[in-house]
């Protein structure tokens, strides 16, 4: 007796029915409204390259050929082009560009109790703080300052794709210090 399995079916091809059409209408409606909604709610569509001084602001001006104080420039609108890496460039750290760590808390406050070192290192930190300078006009880093310009993008993923072509994924997500940014884009145009 012979096995003969022509005419029977793959149990995986008996049960892949096609849907009607009603429901890949109502698929095709479903994945529209999610994108449009997306869109809608998307806000992490744009970067903000902050700057120190108004001079480093007019070179990123002078480069770019846009990007006023407050200004938004449209991404599409600039041919970035010549500023792109010949070879993408991957991971963290690959310029030493990026803002500093700030220090560690002292470690020699080595009493036997520890409330007693949480008190002589907190009192160090309130003493740190009254000595600090708070002159508004003078920043140490790009991020405090309220010199910038933004730079839009059609969408979310649009930046992020950006910002992985330029090779500027170390200076963050949304605000960047434009003289960093700056200084790595001149090494790619090169």
């Amino acid at each position: 007796m012979t096995f003969n399995f022509e005419n029977k079916k793959n149990q995986t091809q008996a049960k892949a029915v096609q849907p009607p059409s009603e429901y890949q209408a109502y698929r095709a409606r479903a994945k529209a409204e999610a994108e449009r909604y997306s869109n809608a709610i998307e806000i992490d569509m744009w970067l903000c390259m902050c700057f120190r001084t108004p001079a480093e602001l007019a070179d990123w001006q002078a480069e770019f050929g846009c990007g006023g104080q407050g200004e938004r420039v449209w991404s599409l609108d600039v041919d970035w082009s010549p500023w792109r890496p010949e070879k993408p460039r991957r991971g963290f750290g690959q310029d030493n560009l990026s803002p500093k760590k700030l220090p560690t808390p002292p470690k020699d406050a080595d009493s036997l109790s520890f409330e007693a070192d949480c008190l002589t290192y907190l009192e160090r930190v309130r003493q740190a703080l009254l000595k600090a300078d708070t002159c508004p006009t003078k920043s140490k880093y790009a991020l405090e300052t309220g010199i910038y310009t933004l730079i839009v993008f059609p969408s979310m993923q649009d930046k992020k794709s950006w910002v992985k072509q330029m090779g500027l994924a170390q200076f963050g997500s949304k605000y960047m210090d434009g003289t960093a940014v700056l200084d790595v884009l001149r090494r790619n145009k090169t």
